[in-house]
């Protein structure tokens, strides 16, 4: 059990370091001249034919002149309002959170490991550890019939005994026959 726990704690901690944030690469191509009335996307003022564009992904994106080294340096702080965010639309898929990746994965594992301790306590048990007391199957009727075979009780409808299969006569008809 101990060396399950640490092969679990390894592989957890080997998948947080490969799901470290990276940030996105994008295909930035430009600069252009921005068109006159573009709206920058930095700064969000009016863009004229003396400030550029890039095109990054396949999209135009103005940016004033001033601003340019600001957007080059993280374009994706500026352009993501802009990315479509749902698989209908072609292109690149958006990413998932890495917090939901990783809560997903940690759920997953702690499944896996209640599972594998359930499991072992069911081989403990039923290597020859006692069933405790008030586990059998009882007829849930307030007047079962005995069995003169094992002298189990059963449903008063029964026909044979749900214990060592002995005919029974019913005493009432059962639910079903009634409808």
């Amino acid at each position: 059990m101990r060396r399950m726990k640490t092969a679990a704690l390894l592989s957890l901690l080997g998948i947080v370091i490969l799901l470290a944030e990276q940030p996105p690469r994008h295909d930035i191509r430009g600069p252009m001249p921005a068109k006159d009335g573009e709206t920058c996307v930095v700064c969000y003022g009016r863009c004229d034919h003396n400030d550029v564009a890039y095109m990054v992904d396949g999209q135009r994106f103005a940016v004033m002149k001033p601003l340019e080294k600001e957007f080059l340096q993280d374009p994706d702080k500026y352009i993501r309002m802009y990315k479509p965010n749902s698989i209908q639309f072609t292109g690149d898929t958006v990413r998932m959170s890495n917090t939901y990746l990783l809560a997903g994965l940690l759920l997953l594992l702690t499944l896996l490991i209640a599972g594998f301790a359930a499991h072992q306590l069911v081989l403990k048990r039923s290597a020859g550890a006692p069933v405790p007391a008030g586990l059998a199957k009882i007829p849930a009727t307030s007047a079962p019939a005995r069995c003169p075979a094992c002298a189990r009780d059963n449903h008063p409808s029964a026909r044979r005994c749900s214990h060592c299969g002995s005919p029974l006569t019913p005493s009432v008809s059962s639910e079903v026959e009634r409808t």
